[in-house]
């Protein structure tokens, strides 16, 4: 039975699914970069949607791991990962070149900047092909929700951050809104015409893609 995500409604995933085939947009770049038959190790899966949208038509064994336990049985829900374990993303034993590619979407924000730095080498370590980063770019206030003290944001990070350890860096989507309290809430409150606020990140890509300064995203790939 194929599964649903109870986190987003049909509209949603069908405007997922479709962004993560338009050029420009964070899913469609993350998805080239993975190919198929992969052994993929997704790093702080959460629910695992981000995942489920990715691997649509692709023959992948892939393994998350969260630490959160809700998120971890819904991404275990998902049907696309082979196991998911609930461990500690810092904790989690990274074996030397155990996996064909190693995936973080927004996950190193979350930890104290000296944590990050160690776990990013730690990825590098597992991967025997490439190492894909999903991160806000810069200051991007966040505080912990839905019981999940994990979601708080602690660090920064920037495209020179990843660029010394040889990552090639994409920036992606126009902050027009991330720092600004009152512009966030607005566009959240008008639900389904956000959706214009995507295709405007997408005109404006060939600009952002190196002006990291005016990204809201920035997409790290390391091929190693």
């Amino acid at each position: 039975m194929k599964y649903h995500p109870p986190s987003m409604t049909g509209m949603q995933e069908f405007i997922c699914s479709l962004s993560a085939r338009i050029p420009g947009s964070y899913l469609y770049m993350v998805r080239k970069e993975l190919g198929v038959r992969k052994k993929i190790l997704d790093v702080g899966c959460g629910n695992g949607v981000p995942m489920y949208i990715l691997a649509q038509g692709r023959h992948l064994d892939i393994t998350g791991v969260d630490i959160f336990p809700p998120s971890v049985q819904a991404a275990r829900n998902t049907g696309v990962y082979t196991t998911v374990v609930r461990k500690d993303v810092r904790l989690f034993p990274y074996e030397k070149k155990h996996f064909d590619i190693v995936v973080s979407m927004f996950v190193l924000e979350h930890l104290k900047k000296s944590d990050g730095i160690k776990l990013l080498a730690r990825m590098e370590k597992a991967a025997s092909e490439k190492v894909v980063i999903v991160i806000p770019m810069g200051a991007c206030e966040q505080h912990a929700y839905e019981g999940n003290a994990h979601q708080e944001h602690l660090s920064e990070w920037y495209a020179d951050d990843f660029q010394k350890r040889g990552y090639r860096v994409v920036g992606q989507g126009l902050t027009l809104y991330d720092q600004n309290p009152i512009m966030r809430k607005l566009l959240v409150s008008i639900g389904p015409f956000n959706n214009i606020i995507f295709m405007f990140h997408i005109l404006f890509q060939p600009f952002i893609a190196t002006r990291y300064q005016y990204a809201r995203h920035l997409i790290c790939v390391k091929t190693l």
